[in-house]
């Protein structure tokens, strides 16, 4: 009961600080899940203070209760009981959906302790640092005998378990994981949601939300990987709802896609990088592409000017992402600077080191393509690219037949480029890995390989979005030429 209760209060967190921050009052931005991931930074930031202040987690807690039922009461007195209680009834229905879509996950979320390797010597290791430590402690994340578990990873994941057990008074192997549960609920609503806001049925939408995490996780048991301890897939998911919130179809210039949805495209990106590292290079990577689409779409109007005021239009969102992903990835940057915490892969420093790049290319490169291939999750991605090629060749038959507005946006080529730049950065990864880089691959390529394969998937929800809006289009002419004749 206690861990349940965790999520409404992390939700009422998330949407105090959402409500302060002025975010615009969009269904997208108050709905649960969104205030529930936006509450779980709001938990890391609680965390990084212990850094640098005397306040000790044991200390912040009323701090985070009082916070939460204050922007209850306000929320309440602002939006009205009737709207609250719909938001609370949405949120108990879609966790519920969630639930019978995996009635696995559940069980193995609230019964079972953490398996993976990863989880228990890294993430959930740290949050038992977190938790025993009272905050973050020097004397073990600084410490150089544990850089086996290496504690310059990011603290997302690791502030909630320790924070769930400080609720619960002790360290508890299992209630100390069941926050990934309800993680995965919440990226499954917004990935329904953003589905919908696209204009996707509902029909259409929940088979689609099943089969993405279906595909996503390549073991027997649907969607285990999502509450199996690991970040790789925590850090992937809120990547793609960005991707797929901004590159609409429907909208050929970027400043209108953009428009509403800046603010969650910024969440989703602080909660990209807060999770893993490689989050902060994939939102970073997020960002060049978003600026080329702004850049391709003003040569084309010629209009260099509307595109630069549509960025400096967007206070809320520069904001938003200062108070909720510049600050946590300073916070703890300045702590790692500060003591000394560095990664033990070192991959910048062997990637500059002359002649080691060239050496290891010639001596790697061709094993690592070669496990990449054959690796599980490219075999699940080769079915989605196959039902894209499908697409793309349907609408190039309805192109030909005269149906107008199913030709390529420029969202679809930089989508499929920095796709193809993923899979480059995860190859110069293993191939500049100080380990012994075949076990490296063994034991990591296959978590790796979603971010990439949910790219590809991307690109086919543009085509099915693209084909449906050329119906919508060739209907509506038809229809006005029937007035117009009659």
């Amino acid at each position: 009961m206690v861990v349940i209760g965790w999520l409404p209060l992390t939700a009422m967190l998330g949407l105090g600080v959402l409500r302060l921050l002025r975010t615009p009052a969009t269904d997208l931005m108050r709905d649960w899940a969104t205030c529930f991931v936006a509450g779980q930074l709001v938990w890391l930031l609680l965390v990084l203070l212990t850094a640098f202040t005397p306040a000790r987690m044991l200390h912040l807690m009323p701090f985070a209760v009082g916070l939460g039922l204050l922007s209850v009461v306000l929320a309440v007195c602002y939006a009205g009981v009737g709207a609250s209680v719909r938001i609370a009834v949405v949120a108990v229905m879609s966790i519920l959906v969630a639930a019978l879509l995996f009635p696995n996950l559940a069980v193995l979320a609230f019964s079972t302790p953490a398996l993976e390797i990863d989880a228990r010597t890294i993430w959930l290791f740290h949050g038992k640092a977190l938790f025993f430590g009272g905050g973050i402690d020097p004397k073990f994340f600084a410490e150089p005998l544990h850089y086996w578990s290496s504690p310059d990873y990011p603290l997302l994941l690791p502030a909630q378990a320790a924070w769930i057990s400080r609720l619960l008074g002790r360290w508890d192997e299992i209630g100390s994981r069941t926050f990934l549960w309800f993680h995965f609920a919440a990226w499954c609503r917004l990935l329904y949601l953003v589905l919908v806001r696209r204009g996707l049925p509902s029909w259409l939408s929940i088979p689609l939300v099943f089969g993405f995490c279906c595909f996503g996780v390549s073991v027997h048991t649907p969607g285990f990987s999502f509450v199996s301890g690991q970040a790789d897939y925590h850090c992937s998911l809120p990547m793609l709802l960005a991707m797929l919130v901004l590159g609409t179809p429907r909208s050929t210039v970027p400043s209108v896609a953009i428009k509403g949805h800046a603010p969650f495209v910024a969440l989703m990106l602080a909660a990209a990088a807060a999770t893993k590292n490689e989050g902060t290079i994939y939102a970073i990577l997020f960002t060049l592409m978003l600026c080329l689409w702004f850049g391709l779409s003003a040569l084309r109007r010629e209009d260099w000017r509307g595109a630069v005021g549509s960025v400096i239009q967007l206070r809320v969102t520069w904001l938003l992402a200062a108070a909720l992903a510049v600050l946590p990835w300073w916070g703890w940057a300045h702590f790692k600077a500060t003591h000394g915490i560095g990664s033990n892969l070192h991959i910048f420093d062997r990637a500059t080191a002359p002649g080691l790049l060239n050496e290891l290319l010639a001596s790697r490169l061709p094993t690592v393509l070669e496990t990449m291939w054959d690796d599980p999750q490219l075999q699940l991605t080769r079915w989605v690219i196959v039902a894209l090629l499908a697409l793309v060749v349907i609408s190039l038959g309805l192109r030909a037949g005269g149906v107008c507005g199913i030709g390529m946006r420029t969202c679809e080529p930089i989508q499929a480029g920095a796709c193809v730049l993923v899979l480059s950065l995860i190859a110069l990864t293993y191939v500049l890995t100080p380990h012994d880089f075949v076990y490296h691959m063994a034991t990591s390529l296959t978590r790796l390989m979603f971010f990439p394969m949910q790219m590809v998937f991307v690109l086919v929800i543009f085509r099915v979005d693209a084909i449906r809006q050329g119906f919508v289009s060739a209907a509506s002419k038809s229809s006005a030429s029937d007035m117009s004749g009659s």
